[in-house]
């Protein structure tokens, strides 16, 4: 019998280690400023970093401190705008002070508010703005210093006309907002709503501005269109696009947004995939939101000119979707984004119960510095193996139960042998 139990224990044994994690190689890294104070933070991956990522899965990376893995919770940010939830504050009074708009917003009822949602006309023209706060319109108090308001990076109404963009804040219930916009380089803009979010979820600005954007432009006039190609300086998330022009004064022209699909094999020719197809016109904002945001470095535009001149454009802006990481950092201690070949399942961490808990509010902290991995680092992810798979569970059971068989016909004849004879 003793035999028998034997043959079990080194079987379960084997199995064991057969089950144990296979080490995975991370490929790159990125590196997360230290912080100067322990808590909460959100991180906006740096183009760089978010290339690198499997969206919109956000799973083919870890946080690690030495060789501890870090719990976080990823999220992406909302890409349309609420109507819904869209509560407008009023607007008593916009007036011109040198070269200065100062809008002076009335938050009758005290609300809390951490956001500020601006409702204007479709612009390329980027502003500085500074926020003031008071409760009696005579003293005023400093609530976010002076930034740049990207347009751009707007959301679209259900007007084509009109766009959406916010700015977090710190939470305030100030009865009176004061909102300065700097105009010494433009004309104003053209404000139609200031209101908050009666349920905020995510930070209302859906895209972050890449830099450093180029594009050529070629016409090939046998055919009649003209060609862009679009060159990002390194493998980026693209979710949106806008294009201004500079001639002529009026157009109406199809257009198609196309990448290159290089083939697996050596001397397979590549392929243009379509991403969207819509109209270029001087009557409507030039911009589209893709569907589906594509990883790329370059970007094609098929610019149908029919019997018109050539557009003369004069600049191509590109925007990747705006994703956060929310992770707790300790003070002084250095961090890292480590990235591993897709695939790998998301996370699982005890955080994601308590998601609730944490403050919307938290400082912001952007990867400083991206590296790929020359000496490839491993990180622990199970492996794929019979023994660790159903197939080996029920394999399992039946040797157990097979082997349970011979262990008691074994003792039955050890009992009869024992057994004194009449």
């Amino acid at each position: 019998m003793n035999r028998y139990l034997r043959v079990i224990i080194f079987l379960l044994l084997a199995a064991t280690a057969q089950a144990q994690e296979k080490p995975l190689h991370y490929t790159w890294e990125a590196r997360l400023p230290k912080v100067d104070s322990s808590g909460f933070y959100h991180i906006s991956p740096s183009p760089a970093l978010l290339g690198q990522l499997n969206y919109p899965d956000l799973s083919n990376f870890r946080i690690v401190n030495d060789s501890t893995t870090v719990p976080y919770l990823a999220k992406q940010q909302q890409l349309a705008y609420d109507a819904t939830s869209f509560i407008p504050l009023e607007i008593v009074s916009s007036t011109r002070e040198g070269r200065r708009t100062v809008l002076i917003i009335h938050n009758k009822d005290s609300v809390q508010l951490d956001q500020l949602i601006f409702l204007y006309k479709n612009t390329n023209v980027e502003k500085q703005i500074r926020i003031d706060g008071s409760d009696d319109k005579a003293h005023w108090y400093a609530v976010q210093g002076t930034y740049m308001m990207d347009p751009g990076a707007g959301l679209p109404t259900s007007d084509p006309t009109v766009s959406a963009i916010g700015k977090m804040l710190p939470l305030l219930s100030y009865r009176w907002l004061s909102v300065v916009i700097d105009d010494s380089l433009s004309s104003p803009l053209m404000i139609k709503s200031i209101g908050y979010y009666r349920q905020q979820v995510a930070a209302p600005a859906g895209f972050v501005r890449l830099p450093a954007v180029h594009f050529l432009q070629t016409t090939n006039s046998k055919v009649r269109t003209t060609q862009v190609v679009i060159h990002l300086p390194e493998c980026s998330l693209v979710g949106k696009l806008a294009i201004a022009i500079k001639s002529p004064a009026l157009y109406h022209r199809r257009m198609a947004l196309q990448e290159k699909i290089v083939g697996d094999k050596k001397d397979a020719p590549a392929t243009m995939r379509t991403l969207a197809s819509f109209y270029l016109s001087s009557d409507q904002p030039n911009s589209i939101i893709l569907k589906e945001p594509v990883k790329t470095k370059e970007l094609y535009l098929q610019i149908d000119n029919e019997d018109n001149p050539p557009l003369v454009i004069d600049e191509i802006a590109v925007w990747q979707p705006d994703v956060w990481l929310t992770v707790y950092l300790e003070k002084g201690r250095q961090y890292y984004i480590k990235g591993a070949p897709e695939g790998i399942p998301p996370g699982q961490y005890d955080l994601d119960y308590f998601s609730k808990d944490i403050p919307r509010h938290l400082p912001v902290i952007v990867d400083d510095h991206f590296n790929t991995l020359a000496a490839q680092v491993a990180v622990p992810v199970a492996e794929k193996s019979f023994f660790n798979s159903a197939w080996w569970i029920w394999a399992g059971i039946i040797v157990i139960v097979v082997l349970l068989f011979f262990v008691a016909r074994g003792v039955l004849k050890d009992m009869k042998q024992l057994r004194p004879e009449k």
